[in-house]
């Protein structure tokens, strides 16, 4: 394990000339000067690499990792947060860390927070694709793209302040423009979407799908 010098910040500079009953005040280069006429440290010894004691201490993803024998210690500068990419845009395998240990069997079963307190319940809680208008929360997303084509044609003049946007706001999402009746529609819509997905994985599995936007289309 390797170590290098750091230099203080500037609350630490104050800190170290105030512990010594030292003026702390100014900009940070003369708190410098200050601590180097005085005999005062003004860099830190830090220790670089992988840290031997995690006690209390958050562990990166690459230790993680190196724990679990899957990173080369030869080779420490392939590992990146996102990995590298080939001429093609495709991520090298072995070179992410938030892919590598996304793919370990224990965190790819971990539950979150939210199904974990589902289990309690007795409720089951699935995830749907974040803002895909077909699948996301029975038609959510249809419902706020309705929302905000009505607000856009709204007179400008009526939404140019802050009480005027909070008001139209409130028109665009109450229950006259955004009815019981248009909220069952929009979930019947994206619930339509699910059975044609649903239809084409039964279909082909987890294989990659030869599958157009009109073959989608023709089922809904």
């Amino acid at each position: 394990m390797s170590q290098k010098e750091k230099p203080l910040t500037e609350v630490e500079l104050r800190d170290v000339l105030k512990a010594e009953n030292l003026d702390h005040e100014g900009p940070i280069e003369r708190l410098k000067r200050r601590c180097t006429n005085n005999g005062l440290p003004t860099t830190k010894t830090i220790r670089t690499g992988f840290v031997e004691c995690w006690f209390k201490k958050p562990k990166g993803l690459r230790q993680i990792l190196l724990e679990r024998g899957m990173i080369d210690l030869t080779n420490l500068g392939q590992y990146t947060k996102n990995g590298k990419k080939d001429g093609e845009g495709n991520l090298l395998p072995g070179t992410s860390v938030i892919d590598m240990l996304a793919n370990c069997k224990d965190f790819k079963s971990e539950k979150s927070i939210l199904q974990f307190i589902g289990d309690m319940y007795g409720v089951e809680v699935m995830f749907t694709p974040k803002y895909h208008c077909e699948l996301a929360g029975e038609g959510i997303e249809y419902a706020w793209g309705f929302a905000k084509c009505r607000y856009r044609r709204i007179p400008i003049k009526r939404r140019r302040n802050k009480e005027g946007f909070l008001t139209c706001v409130s028109e665009v999402l109450s229950r006259d423009a955004i009815s019981v009746d248009r909220i069952r529609r929009f979930s019947r819509r994206a619930r339509r979407y699910v059975c044609a997905y649903f239809v084409f994985h039964e279909l082909n599995g987890d294989e990659k799908w030869d599958v157009k936007l009109d073959d989608i289309e023709k089922m809904v």
